[in-house]
């Protein structure tokens, strides 16, 4: 389904109020409140919940008709138990405004963050189509075939594109996960859940543009152990400072499940999984599958991209891009 933003409608929509508003407010409640009173309310019902999407722990995913426009969205829907939890609260506004500032083909446009009868709400593209790990279910046991493969590292390649994008405005993902990537029905793919996005210095080919603002709130801040331990890279596990090269070991992984048809670590509780991921506990994709299944080459990238030490990992995600693309060339001409 393809749909849209209108940008003026958005800017009408979104009334978060300016520094010196906040500041007048301070007086008038705790800085939980204060947030609140920047989120508009949808006093008219503008939208209209419809079915569930998805769910998990924090949130049910809706679609959605605007009344207005007449056009289907999702609606990310805060579980009422939260509304009187102020981390809970803090990081989904968080969440729907830093996606809202990421504006890139392949990163799901928010439309607006806002109240309604139903609690808080983040309103953004319904993306209809799998995750990508319901497209890596499909795939074939590898050796996967050209067409397969292909089909792989231009997905992977249109994530890095996304994460490019975030890294040169400032901004780590911080969950790149299969789960966490939506593919459409005509071969659009979409980073999902920004809501674990945490600062970094920006790097990259174009970082040149303006640092996104992250949103912050006094007393709150994101834990520094937080994200999927079966894709996290060892510094992520044992809770230290993350960089950009936290997310290249993450499409790293990615590429790990779809080659071995395994997660990188698999263990029987969370915290041997943790352990794993610490000590970078994971065999190469070859003894896993098989040594004949896996292009040495590809291996060779997805390992790089996963090592131990953030120093001998690509250093950026472009330079990951560009060492798949070169094999993704060569490839082609040896076929």
């Amino acid at each position: 389904m393809s749909q849209v933003q209108d940008t003026a409608m958005a800017e009408q929509n979104t009334l978060f109020l300016t520094e010196e508003e906040m500041s007048s407010l301070a007086d008038e409640g705790s800085p939980i409140e204060v947030l609140l009173a920047s989120i508009p309310h949808d006093h008219e019902g503008r939208l209209e919940p419809k079915e569930v999407l998805g769910e998990g722990g924090m949130a049910l995913i809706h679609a959605a008709q605007d009344r207005a426009l007449r056009r289907r969205m999702a609606m990310k829907l805060l579980r009422p138990r939260f509304n009187d939890d102020d981390q809970a609260v803090f990081f989904f506004i968080r969440e729907g405004q830093i996606t809202a500032q990421l504006d890139h083909p392949n990163i799901v446009p928010v439309y607006d963050v806002g109240r309604g009868s139903n609690g808080l709400f983040i309103s953004m593209k319904l993306i209809e189509g799998q995750t990508l790990d319901e497209v890596f279910d499909r795939y074939p046991t590898p050796p996967l075939p050209r067409e397969t493969e292909f089909e792989l590292l231009n997905i992977v390649q249109r994530v890095c594109d996304a994460l490019s994008f975030a890294h040169a405005h400032g901004v780590l993902h911080g969950d790149i996960k299969p789960q966490n990537i939506m593919v459409g029905t005509h071969g659009q793919v979409y980073v999902m859940d920004w809501g674990l996005a945490r600062p970094c210095p920006p790097v990259g080919d174009s970082a040149d543009g303006p640092v996104i603002d992250l949103p912050d709130l006094p007393g709150i801040a994101l834990p520094r152990l937080i994200g999927t331990p079966t894709y996290m890279a060892p510094e992520q596990a044992s809770g230290r400072e993350c960089d950009h090269r936290t997310d290249v070991f993450a499409v790293g992984g990615l590429l790990y499940r779809a080659l071995s048809r395994q997660r990188p670590y698999y263990a029987g509780s969370i915290s041997a999984v943790l352990k794993k991921a610490r000590d970078r506990d994971l065999k190469p994709p070859s003894e896993v599958i098989g040594s004949n299944a896996i292009p040495e080459k590809l291996e060779a990238i997805v390992l790089k991209a996963m090592a131990a030490n953030p120093a001998e990992r690509y250093q950026t995600i472009d330079d990951l891009s560009r060492d798949l693309l070169g094999f993704q060339h060569a490839e082609m001409f040896q076929g």
